[in-house]
């Protein structure tokens, strides 16, 4: 998985911007936070997942990996599955410094306002057709997700745009 740097973020933004002046800025937020944003969202929300997987054996320890490793919480793994979540442990602390970057160069080219209302609109992530900014942030491998217009996938969205709009606002 490829976690963008800030110059990468910023040319997503510059290309969103431009994607509102041709196509209307509903468009070019759903390119820029529907899709790019929400890669870096849902890789962070699917590590923190499996570190969780990891720690359900333990009641009343800290769930985030952070918490774990300051509370000196070992775990014994073996040297493989060991490996595995020291690696995902470092790609949580990435994607952590990585949303509050991404946010703040949204909200340098996006009125606070349209992300609001785009947010608002409750819109579908990481199904837009035909993505102009390309697969940033998005893992080797794999073709993101579609839009298949299922009950639970629109929940899902619905949690993930309340959830979103939190980071947006505490930023």
């Amino acid at each position: 998985m490829e976690i963008p740097n800030q110059s990468q973020i910023r040319e997503a933004c510059r290309q969103a911007a431009d994607i509102a002046k041709n196509s209307g800025t509903r468009e070019a937020l759903s390119v820029l936070i529907g899709e790019a944003f929400y890669r870096i969202f849902r890789n962070l929300k699917d590590c923190q997942n499996k570190i969780k997987f990891l720690a359900l054996g333990a009641p009343g320890q800290p769930q985030k990996p952070t918490e774990l490793e300051a509370a000196g919480f070992e775990l014994e793994l073996s040297p493989q599955v060991e490996k595995n979540y020291k690696q995902r442990v470092h790609q949580i602390q990435a994607l952590e410094k990585t949303l509050p970057l991404f946010i703040s160069e949204i909200k340098k080219y996006f009125a606070s306002e349209d992300i609001t209302a785009y947010l608002n609109g409750y819109p579908r992530f990481g199904s837009v057709v035909s993505s102009q900014l390309g697969r940033l942030g998005q893992p080797e491998g794999s073709d993101g997700e579609t839009g298949d217009g299922d009950i639970l996938g629109e929940a899902r969205d619905i949690l993930t745009a309340e959830e979103i709009k939190k980071l947006f606002s505490s930023s």
